[in-house]
């Protein structure tokens, strides 16, 4: 060992030799939370310094770890010979400066005798005084010692005693003097002669102590390196199986690999946290697929409701456009019922002024009927009158005819006599015939007056009876009048309730109309929100895709890994084939290409992989698994009709035949998710 403290240069934290790293030495200084060795920063350390350097297996390093041990060996010799090396210069340092003590002394009577010089006395003591100021500073590792430290004190306080006394001598030579330098000379002599014995016994010990310490570390270190090489061999089996383990899950990608649990406590530690990785990598693996998937289903259905989001939003715009239209049309319906509202105000004022003055000329007729029909009853009563004097007439009548007859009787009688009497009674005849002319008349007038006054009579009884049908129509009259009137109050009253009313309806339908304005204004805000809520909708719609096809490469990603997962092979194959349906609407809506090549057949799809790939054998009693392959065959088939029609430019046709794979779509779903919950149970 060395007294210096550097670093020595053969320490394996110092070599650099390919394939290995004094990184690596520090790494396995590090430990875990629970005091375990973190192997793995090493192994990836020393894994990549072999990407660099070649690729040194472990047995490689282990045999140069052997050589650098036996150089380490050689190196502790040699500095132990070293060390043992310098006890022997501490010897000649301590010679020396007993040697230039007594030259101290001989220059000094050289000097009193003119033989040397004063200064060479004075460099002489400076001399003695460097090399026990080195000889204290620790040349060797013995100085260190108690009793040499004790020696060292005594010859510097001897010293000083004797450099003062050669000085006074070298001043004032005399005999005292002379004997003063002697008597402390011998004692600083006596003294440094003790060191250098002293040095000596102790070199010579320290030697022998030096070859026995070396024999027995040389025999340790070769009992290390013996161990060492056997503990390798099991350690390098331990490492080769480990490899051969984590190459095989490299190759396979399979989460599924284990490390057996045996062999060193650090390989027990190894493989432990290995095994928990893979237990954690293999749950997280799943984790993402699951929510890959996840997101992927929910991504198709956010597509869809989205598109039909966008497509609502498109006929909710024109339904909005119809409803601006007719939102100004029904403002000028309403103003024109306004306007007419207005004039029909106008016309109930009129109404009302016109039924006023109908219930006056009403009331003054039905006061005039009721005078017609006094007069009438008057009339009636005078034609009564008139009739029973034509009664009393008609009486008298008779008398006058009875009167006339019999003077007709009477004439005829007075004829008869005058004829009888002959010539005598001649003039008696011609007077009774005159008197029968003029009753012959009088009967015709009589019978003239009766008829005129049958006729008279007649026309009064037809006068009352018509003056009694006249007061009766007067009667009806009189009370229609009263009938008219209140009709006419009443159109009067309710004229004035619709005058009322078509002000108030002249002021609502301004009202309305200003509500319909701010209706319309509204429409317009709502048709531009539409407009774009359709934009953000159909920007929305593009971002999902997006989302889509990043959660899909995700998905691809982590599906790398083989996990033994039945329920997560479901998932993955519903997620590829809502994947499937979603690229399906991209390219009919021109947002993605996708040719007859591209659509493969439904055996080589992520679900039929899944299916014909081992999965119909392992759950072929389930009656969903049967029911799935017809649907997922039909599916494929409509997928390839879509693509081609598309292709032709007969997009209706297309969509008509999209729409038929959103049914098998959904049947597939709900088919894997019934698949699904029975492997999970």
């Amino acid at each position: 060992m060395t007294g210096s403290g550097e670093e020595c240069p053969h320490s394996l934290a110092g070599c650099r030799f390919p394939g290995w790293s004094g990184r690596v030495v520090e790494e396995r200084r590090i430990t875990n939370k629970n005091q375990r060795p973190v192997l793995f920063q090493g192994i990836t350390a020393m894994s990549h310094q072999n990407q660099i350097t070649g690729r040194l297996s472990l047995r490689q390093v282990t045999h140069f770890s052997h050589v650098v041990i036996a150089g380490i060996v050689v190196a502790v010799m040699a500095m132990i010979e070293f060390s043992g090396k310098q006890d022997p210069a501490t010897l000649g340092a301590a010679a020396r400066l007993g040697m230039v003590s007594q030259r101290v002394l001989d220059d000094a009577f050289l000097v009193v005798r003119g033989i040397e010089t004063r200064d060479r006395v004075t460099d002489r003591m400076e001399h003695f005084e460097n090399l026990l100021t080195a000889l204290r500073a620790g040349e060797g590792a013995s100085t260190a010692e108690p009793e040499v430290v004790g020696l060292l004190d005594d010859i510097e306080r001897q010293w000083g005693e004797y450099k003062s006394a050669v000085l006074s001598f070298l001043a004032r030579p005399d005999q005292t003097a002379m004997q003063q330098v002697d008597r402390l000379a011998g004692g600083l002599v006596g003294r440094v002669e003790a060191l250098i014995g002293h040095l000596e016994g102790g070199a010579r010990g320290e030697a022998a102590s030096q070859v026995r310490l070396a024999q027995a570390l040389l025999f340790l270190v070769l009992l290390i390196n013996l161990l060492l090489f056997l503990g390798s061999r099991q350690a390098i089996r331990s490492i080769e199986r480990v490899r051969d383990v984590l190459v095989g899950a490299d190759e396979k990608r399979d989460l599924s690999s284990r490390l057996e649990e045996g062999g060193w406590r650090e390989f027990v530690d190894l493989s432990q946290a290995y095994n928990r990785f893979m237990v954690h990598t293999s749950e997280v693996i799943a984790r993402t697929i699951r929510a890959a998937a996840s997101v992927g289903t929910q991504t198709v259905q956010a597509v869809s409701l989205a598109e039909q989001t966008a497509s609502n939003m498109e006929g909710q715009r024109r339904e909005v456009d119809q409803v601006a239209t007719a939102m100004n049309e029904m403002t000028a319906s309403v103003q024109e019922v306004a306007n007419n509202t207005r004039g029909a105000a106008d016309a109930a004022v009129q109404a009302h002024d016109a039924a006023r003055k109908g219930h006056e000329v009403v009331g003054r007729a039905n006061d005039a009927i009721a005078a017609l029909s006094r007069q009438v009853e008057l009339a009636a009563e005078v034609i009564g009158r008139l009739e029973r004097d034509s009664q009393e007439i008609g009486k008298v009548l008779e008398v006058i005819n009875s009167i006339a007859e019999q003077t007709n009787l009477l004439a005829l009688n007075a004829a008869i006599e005058a004829a009888r009497a002959g010539e005598h009674g001649r003039g008696f005849a011609v007077v009774a015939d005159e008197v029968r002319t003029l009753a012959s008349r009088t009967q015709a007038s009589t019978q003239e007056i009766d008829e005129m006054i049958g006729r008279l009579r007649r026309g009064a009884l037809e006068a009352v009876a018509a003056m009694e049908a006249g007061k009766e129509q007067a009667v009806v009259g009189t009370r229609q009048a009263d009938e008219a009137k209140r009709a006419l109050q009443q159109v009067v009253e309710a004229v004035n309730t619709i005058t009322e009313e078509n002000h108030q309806i002249a002021a609502a339908t301004d009202e309305q109309s200003q509500v319909t304005e701010e209706i319309n204004r509204n429409v317009v805000r709502v048709a531009a929100l539409a407009e774009e809520t359709d934009g953000a909708t159909r920007k929305m719609v593009a971002s999902i895709g997006e989302i889509g096809e990043r959660v899909e490469v995700l998905r691809d990603l982590a599906t790398r890994f083989s996990v033994e997962d039945d329920a997560l092979d479901l998932e993955q194959a519903k997620a590829a084939h809502l994947a499937w349906r979603g690229r399906l609407r991209a390219f009919l809506d021109g947002k993605g290409g996708l040719t007859r090549d591209q659509v493969i057949s439904h055996r080589d799809c992520v679900l039929g992989k899944w299916y014909y790939g081992g999965a119909l054998e392992r759950f072929g009693e389930l009656a969903e698994m049967h029911e799935l392959e017809e649907p997922h065959a039909e599916m494929h088939q409509l997928i390839s009709r879509v693509v081609e029609l598309k292709e032709a430019g007969r997009i209706t046709e297309a969509e008509e035949a999209y729409a038929r794979v959103q049914p098998l779509s959904e049947r597939i779903v709900e088919l894997l998710d019934a698949l699904q919950a029975r492997v999970a149970a």
